[in-house]
C-alpha cells in the first residue's frame, strides 16, 4: 500500500497551508537572536519562511512524523546552521527544559492535538515569562461537510483531531496560566479549479490521517465520491486564531 500522506506529496500541496502559516507570522515580532519552537513544522515550509523573515533567531521544529522532517531536512539544510529537527509527538509532554523558548509558533497542526488543555498548560512551561504563543489552526466547523460525507461513507473520523471554539481556547489559555489570551476563528475556504485538482489535495493534504486503513485504491474511490458529492469543488476550511503570554513577565 502506498502512503499517500508523506512529507514529499505534503509539500508539493499544501500551498493553503503555507498561505496561512505565512498570515500568522505576518503577526509575528521576535525579538534578535530568540529561540523558536515551531510546533508541528511539517515540511517545513513555514519554518524556512519563519528563517528568512528573521534572520537572527534559531529554531527548534518539531513534527511526529519522519517522513515530514525529512522532508523539511532538505528544505532547510541552507539554515542548518539556525534550525534544529526534532522528531516531537505535541501530543506527549514537551522534550524541553523549563522557559527554553522565547516563542512557541505552530501553524496547521494543532488541531491533531486532541488534548489543548495539557498542550498549553506544557507551552506555558517551555516558555520563558512573557514568552509568547501565537499559533493557529483548523477550528470549529472546518471541513463540516467534508466529515459528514465521510460519515455517511462510513469512514469514522471521530478521535482523531479536534476543532475547538474559540471560545474554549481563550478559556484553556487563561487555566494554563497565559495573559492576555486572545482567540478568534475564520472561514477560510479553499476553491479549485477541477474536480481532480481538489481530490489530489483531498488524497495528498488534507484526508490522508482519516485513511491510514484503507487501501490506495479505496482512498482515492473515497476522494473521487467526497469530491462528487460536494456542491462547488470547495473546501470549507475554518481556522482557529491564537495569540497568549507566558505569565511572570516583570
Amino acid at each position: 500500500m502506498t502512503d499517500t500522506w508523506t512529507g514529499s506529496t505534503y509539500d508539493a500541496r499544501s500551498d493553503a497551508q503555507h498561505a496561512w502559516g505565512t498570515d500568522v507570522l505576518a503577526r509575528l515580532d521576535i525579538p534578535p537572536n530568540s529561540t523558536v519552537l515551531d510546533a508541528g513544522c511539517g515540511s517545513g515550509r513555514v519554518t524556512e519562511e519563519l528563517l528568512r523573515r528573521f534572520p537572527s533567531v534559531s529554531v527548534v521544529a518539531v513534527d511526529v512524523s519522519e517522513s515530514m522532517l525529512s522532508q523539511a531536512r532538505t528544505r532547510l539544510e541552507p539554515q542548518e546552521d539556525r534550525v534544529v529537527l526534532r522528531r516531537v509527538d505535541l501530543e506527549s509532554r514537551l522534550p524541553f527544559e523549563d522557559s527554553a523558548f522565547d516563542v512557541v509558533l505552530s501553524t496547521g497542526a494543532l488541531h491533531w492535538v486532541r488534548d489543548h488543555a495539557a498542550f498549553f498548560a506544557d507551552t506555558a512551561r517551555v516558555l520563558r515569562p512573557g514568552g509568547h504563543l501565537v499559533a493557529q489552526c483548523g477550528g470549529h466547523g472546518s471541513l463540516a461537510r467534508v466529515r459528514a460525507i465521510l460519515a455517511d461513507l462510513g469512514v469514522d473520523t471521530s478521535g482523531h483531531n479536534h476543532y475547538a471554539t474559540a471560545e474554549q481556547t481563550t478559556e484553556r489559555l487563561a487555566t494554563a496560566g497565559f495573559t492576555g489570551a486572545r482567540a478568534w476563528l475564520m472561514d477560510a475556504p479553499v476553491p479549485f479549479d477541477s474536480a481532480g485538482a481538489l481530490e489530489d489535495f483531498l488524497l495528498h493534504a488534507a484526508l490522508g490521517p482519516y485513511l491510514t486503513d484503507r487501501t490506495e485504491g479505496e482512498r482515492r474511490d473515497l476522494v473521487r465520491t467526497v469530491s462528487a458529492r460536494l456542491e462547488r469543488p470547495v473546501l470549507d476550511f475554518v481556522r482557529l486564531n491564537m495569540t497568549a503570554t507566558a505569565s511572570g513577565i516583570a
